[in-house]
């Protein structure tokens, strides 16, 4: 007996390429707050938590004001 399998194959590595795939869509489709994509070249996934410049620039980016709704 033989079987067919039909393979589904989604954006991203599965694990956390995807999550981050699907986070992306929701924070843009959200017009009350500040959304950037920031690419970190040179930086490997695993470097992120401790690479100087990208704790820099998430910093920054926590220090800017709160956006607010209108209406």
């Amino acid at each position: 007996m033989t079987s067919k399998t039909k393979l589904r194959t989604r954006d991203g590595d599965v694990n956390q390429e995807d999550t981050t795939n699907t986070a992306i869509r929701v924070w843009k489709a959200m017009p009350c707050y500040r959304f950037s994509l920031t690419d970190n070249p040179g930086v490997d996934h695993f470097s992120l938590p401790s690479n100087r410049s990208v704790l820099r620039n998430l910093l920054a980016a926590l220090a800017e004001p709160r956006s607010h709704c209108s209406g």
